[in-house]
């Protein structure tokens, strides 16, 4: 065996999420899971108009449908972007970073 294939991975747990999102071992930075995460906008809704919510219901956010997308990673604001379409899914061009 190669000292590549003999090393033990070792998978850490986010405490926030419980998720593994990083696995250190063998492969290093090309093995590793960032969380990335696209904003569109945000609103406030009242719990009574939660509670209302149903299949087909609108959510209205604060934000242009042409104004450029935040991408964060890790919870922090890594760039903006475009909201597109590539391969028939919803994808970010990115225009900027951060």
């Amino acid at each position: 065996m190669t000292p590549h294939t003999e090393q033990t991975e070792r998978v850490e747990q986010t405490p926030r999420t419980g998720k593994r999102p990083i696995r250190w071992g063998g492969g290093g930075l090309h093995t590793a899971r960032c969380d990335v995460r696209v904003e569109f906008g945000r609103c406030w809704i009242a719990p009574e108009d939660l509670a209302e919510l149903r299949v087909g219901s609108v959510i209205e956010l604060d934000a242009d449908p042409d104004a450029p997308v935040t991408v964060r990673i890790g919870g922090r604001c890594a760039g903006r972007g475009a909201a597109v379409e590539a391969d028939g899914r919803l994808a970010v061009r990115v225009q900027e970073r951060m």
